[in-house]
C-alpha cells in the first residue's frame, strides 16, 4: 500500500505528462523557432569580424616604416580582427607544437703613455676593451665617480616639508701612480645637457681612455625631461693636458646604456631602446624608432638597418652602434627587434639574444601540455667598423649571460637552462602520465654551433642533476667551466670542467655536490679555477679553489664571511692570475662595516692579506668599489677617493 506522499508524487507526474502532452506542439514550433533564433546569435557571435583592440594605423601605410609600425602596434596594443569562432578554436588547438614525445628527463650516468697600459678590466676577449669604471694611462689612472646629490628640504602648497633629491654629476677624478704617495691631480665634473638628466642612472655609467691615451669617453643613460624618452649619452673629454681638461663632443643613443667595447679604433656601443606604449605616437619617429646624433639633430636609422625577427615578443630594440673612438662619429648602426639587453662581444662579432617560449603536446594517450623555454642568438659581425647581419641560431632553455657564450676556432659555444613548465593536463585516462610528476624541471644544455653555416655541430644535453640551472660559466680555448646550482632552503652546486678538444667525444668532470654555487669562474694562480660567490646561504660570501685532471674537479681550499653583502657584478671582483691575488668589497651586516677584503694564494692557502675600510658617506654600493694592483700596490677606488696599500 503506497503512503500519503507517494500517491501524491504519483499524482503529480500524471498531471505533468499530460501538460507535456498538451504543449508538445507548441514546444516543437517554439523549438524550431528558437533553433533559428540560436543560429542567427551563433552566427553573429562567432562568425561577424571585430576588432578587439590595437590603434588605427592606416595613415602610415604608404610609410617606409610600416612593416615596423604594424609589428609594435600588434605587441604594444594586441590588435586582433577576428570572430570568436576562431578565438574558441584558437583557444583549444592554437599555439600547440605537436612533439613526438615528452623531454627525457632522466639524468644520465656521470663521467669518471704612448697610450694606455694594459688594460685593467678583467676581459672575457682578449684585445678587445670593456668599459668600466676606471682606467689607466702610464701616468695616470682614472676613476668616473659621481655626487650622489643631496636631499633639499623644502615646503610644499601646504607648508608642509618635503625632501627632493638633486640632479646628481659625474666627476671625472685623475689621480697620479705614485705608490703610496699618489693623489688627485684633477678633477673634472661632467653635467648633463640642460632639459636633460642623470638622476637615477649613476650606477650605470662607464668610461673608455682612448688609445692615444689623450681622450676620455664617457657613457650614460640619460633622461629627456622634454621628450620624456630615455638615451644613452656617450661623451668625449681631451685630456691630453691633465690641468685642463674639456669636453669636446657629445651625442646621443636611444634606449639605456647597455655594454660598450673598444677595438681597432672603434668604439662599438649597446644600448636598450625600450618602446613604451604610454610614450608612443606613431607620428613621432623618436618615441618608436632608434635614433643617432646631437641633441636636436638626431637621425633615425634607416628601414634596411632595422632587423625583425618572424616573431616579435618584445617591443624593444637591442641598438648597435659602430662610432669612431676619436670623434666619436658614427660609422654604422643596426638594431635588433625584440633582443634582449645582454651581449656578448668576440674578436670578430657580437651576439645578441632573443627569448622567447613554444608550447608542445606529448603524443601519448594521456595529453601532456607543456612549454619551453628558447633563446635565439643573433650574430653581428664588426669588422672594419661595419656591422653585417650574419644570420642566428637557437637554443632550448635561457642563455644566463654574456660569460655563457664563446666565439672559438670559428664555432660559438653555449650554455643554457632549459626549463620544461607543465601547461595543462588531460585527466581522460587517469592519472598515471609519467611525465606529470616530474614539471616542472630545470635541464642543462651544452651546445656548438659553426658560425659560417650556423648549423650545429655538437651538444650535451642534461649533463646537470634535474632541477639545476646554470649559474656562471667560463671558456678558456679547449675548456669550458660552469657552475650549476638547485637554490632551495640550502644551497648547493657542482663546478663541472668540460673538455672540448674533440666535439665528436666532449668529456665532461664535476666536483660533485658541495655547499653554495659561485657568481664567476676564472683561472687562477698554479693552475687552479676561482669561483667567487655563495656559501649555504645569500648572506655567505665564499671564495673557493678548484683543480681539475680527466677524472674529476676537486675543490682544495675556501675562504668564507657569513652574515655579509658583497656586489655580484664581475667588474667589481679583482683577480690577479698572475700574482694570485682576489678582492672585493664586503658589507658586515651587523655592524655595517664596509671594507675591502684582499686574499693571497700561495699554493697553499688563501689568506687574507688586507682590508681596508672603505668610503661609507660617499659610496653606497659594492658595486661601485674597483681595485688594480701595480708594482706592488693595490690601488682601490670608492666614489669617495683612492686608497694605496703596498702588499
Amino acid at each position: 500500500m503506497k503512503t500519503c506522499e507517494q500517491r501524491t508524487q504519483s499524482i503529480l507526474q500524471k498531471a505533468a505528462a499530460k501538460k507535456a502532452k498538451r504543449n508538445r506542439t507548441i514546444k516543437i514550433t517554439s523549438a524550431v523557432s528558437g533553433a533559428l533564433a540560436l543560429m542567427l546569435a551563433v552566427n553573429l557571435v562567432l562568425f561577424v569580424p571585430y576588432q578587439t583592440g590595437g590603434v588605427d594605423i592606416s595613415a602610415y601605410k604608404n610609410d617606409a616604416y610600416y612593416p615596423i609600425i604594424q609589428r609594435l602596434n600588434d605587441t604594444l596594443y594586441a590588435p586582433y580582427k577576428t570572430n570568436n569562432f576562431v578565438r574558441l578554436m584558437d583557444a583549444i588547438f592554437g599555439g600547440l607544437n605537436f612533439g613526438s614525445s615528452a623531454p627525457d628527463l632522466t639524468p644520465p650516468d656521470m663521467p669518471e703613455d704612448d697610450g694606455n697600459y694594459d688594460d685593467v678590466t678583467l676581459n672575457q676577449t682578449e684585445n678587445v676593451t670593456e668599459g668600466d669604471l676606471f682606467k689607466r694611462t702610464q701616468s695616470h689612472i682614472f676613476y668616473l665617480g659621481f655626487t650622489r646629490g643631496q636631499y633639499d628640504v623644502m615646503l610644499d602648497d601646504n607648508g608642509d616639508k618635503i625632501q627632493i633629491y638633486t640632479e646628481p654629476v659625474y666627476l671625472l677624478r685623475a689621480y697620479s701612480l705614485d705608490g703610496e704617495s699618489s693623489q688627485k691631480v684633477a678633477e673634472y665634473v661632467i653635467e648633463p645637457e640642460s632639459g636633460t638628466s642623470f638622476l637615477g642612472y649613476a650606477d650605470e655609467r662607464e668610461m673608455f681612455v682612448g688609445a692615444d691615451g689623450k681622450s676620455v669617453t664617457v657613457l650614460t643613460p640619460c633622461f629627456d625631461n622634454d621628450s620624456r624618452l630615455l638615451y644613452t649619452a656617450a661623451i668625449r673629454l681631451d685630456i691630453s693636458d691633465i690641468s685642463d681638461i674639456k669636453e669636446t663632443g657629445r651625442i646621443y643613443v636611444s634606449g639605456r646604456y647597455v655594454s660598450s667595447r673598444a677595438t681597432d679604433g672603434s668604439l662599438l656601443l649597446v644600448s636598450d631602446f625600450s618602446v613604451s606604449r604610454r610614450e608612443t605616437a606613431f607620428s613621432d619617429a623618436a618615441t618608436f624608432l632608434p635614433q643617432i646624433g646631437a641633441r636636436g639633430a638626431l637621425k633615425t636609422l634607416p628601414v634596411e638597418d632595422i632587423i625583425m625577427p618572424d616573431g616579435t615578443v618584445a617591443a624593444r630594440y637591442t641598438v648597435i652602434c659602430s662610432l669612431d673612438e676619436v670623434s666619436l662619429e658614427p660609422t654604422d648602426a643596426v638594431a635588433l627587434l625584440s633582443y634582449s639587453d645582454d651581449v656578448y662581444v668576440s674578436q670578430n662579432n657580437l651576439f645578441a639574444m632573443r627569448g622567447f617560449t613554444e608550447t608542445y603536446r606529448t603524443n601519448n594517450e594521456y595529453k601532456l601540455e607543456y612549454s619551453l623555454d628558447k633563446t635565439e642568438i643573433r650574430i653581428v659581425s664588426y669588422g672594419g667598423g661595419k656591422l653585417e647581419n650574419e644570420g642566428a641560431v637557437t637554443v632550448d632553455g635561457n642563455v644566463l649571460d654574456r660569460y655563457s657564450l664563446d666565439e672559438y676556432g670559428g664555432n660559438l659555444r653555449v650554455f643554457s637552462t632549459a626549463i620544461y613548465r607543465a601547461t595543462s593536463y588531460s585527466y581522460t585516462y587517469g592519472n598515471t602520465d609519467p611525465y606529470k610528476d616530474k614539471l616542472p624541471a630545470e635541464i642543462c644544455n651544452f651546445y656548438c654551433f659553426d658560425i659560417n653555416s650556423r648549423e650545429m655541430i655538437a651538444s650535451v644535453e642534461n649533463f646537470a642533476p634535474v632541477g639545476e640551472s646554470v649559474k656562471s660559466a667560463r671558456f678558456y680555448g679547449d675548456t669550458a667551466y660552469v657552475c650549476t646550482a638547485e637554490i632551495k632552503t640550502i644551497i648547493t652546486d657542482p663546478v663541472f670542467a668540460f673538455d672540448l678538444s674533440d666535439y665528436a667525444n666532449i668529456k665532461y668532470t664535476d666536483t660533485g655536490t658541495i655547499p653554495g654555487y659561485s657568481l664567476s669562474l676564472n683561472e687562477f694562480a698554479f693552475d687552479s679555477l676561482i669561483g667567487i660567490g655563495y656559501g649555504d646561504s645569500s648572506v655567505t660570501l665564499k671564495i673557493e679553489l678548484y683543480e681539475s685532471d680527466d677524472t674529476a674537479v676537486t675543490p682544495i681550499v675556501a675562504y668564507e664571511l657569513e652574515n655579509v653583502l658583497f656586489s655580484s657584478m664581475h667588474k667589481a671582483h679583482f683577480i690577479d692570475k698572475n700574482n694570485g691575488l682576489a678582492g672585493l668589497a664586503v658589507t658586515d651586516i651587523a655592524s655595517g662595516a664596509f671594507d675591502y677584503k684582499l686574499l693571497r694564494y700561495d699554493g697553499y692557502e688563501l689568506k687574507e692579506v688586507l682590508s681596508v675600510p672603505l668610503d661609507t658617506e660617499h659610496t653606497d654600493s659594492a658595486d661601485d668599489v674597483r681595485a688594480t694592483y701595480i708594482d706592488g700596490y693595490m690601488y682601490i677606488f670608492d666614489n669617495g677617493g683612492l686608497s694605496v696599500k703596498q702588499i
